[in-house]
């Protein structure tokens, strides 16, 4: 089943919104990884861009030769993926990648 089918960005952005009750009640808890939390922002980040250069999430597959699967799981911020993934589906919104390293 493909989730992207006929979704628009601000559609997952809405549907992100709906768990934002759960993801908080899970971060209170501490219950929440890290990367759960950087996935999720990176995911907003994707779907902002998407909107704006009108570009409809179900051709992301086709733009980047990620599956539909692995590209839903990282629109809804669920999944933990590889630098080379990530870095497909921001060169499709013109993002760049630039990690900061911060010795606490």
């Amino acid at each position: 089943m493909n989730h992207l089918k006929n979704k628009t960005a601000m559609n997952i952005i809405s549907e992100l919104c709906k768990t934002d009750d759960d993801f908080r009640e899970k971060e209170e808890k501490g219950l929440n990884q890290i990367w759960e939390l950087k996935a999720r922002h990176i995911a907003l980040l994707i779907l902002y861009n998407l909107q704006i250069k009108d570009i409809k999430p179900e051709s992301l597959p086709k733009m980047t030769g990620l599956p539909a699967k692995t590209v839903w799981k990282i629109l809804t911020g669920t999944h933990n993926f590889k630098l080379e993934t990530i870095v497909k589906l921001l060169n499709v919104v013109d993002l760049e990648l630039r990690v900061d390293i911060d010795d606490n």
